[in-house]
């Protein structure tokens, strides 16, 4: 794979767009999170939850845990909107 990957899912909180580039060993690097929210986020929340998936590879679990992780630490509240979903948009990038 090469160039940038472009996912999406709608999940109850809008719709989660995810853009990013794989490493020649298929990890996650430069990911932009965003989408059509019914909440907005504050720049600096997205970059720091962009920041966490760096070098994940591109695994169900290994997603998750990023994404809870990332969620419990910055103590994000996005109403509808969880960790599964930015999992979900990430895996269906193309």
């Amino acid at each position: 794979m090469s160039g940038r990957l472009r996912g999406a899912y709608a999940s109850k909180g809008g719709l989660v767009q995810v853009e990013f580039s794989l490493s020649p060993t298929f990890l996650i690097r430069s990911l932009e999170i965003g989408g059509v929210l019914k909440t907005k986020l504050p720049a600096p929340v997205v970059a720091r939850l962009s920041r966490a998936f760096e070098g994940a590879a591109l695994d169900r679990d290994v997603l998750t845990q990023v994404a809870k992780r990332a969620f419990q630490e910055g103590q994000l509240a996005l109403p509808f909107v969880f960790p599964e979903d930015l999992v979900a948009a990430i895996l269906t990038a193309q």
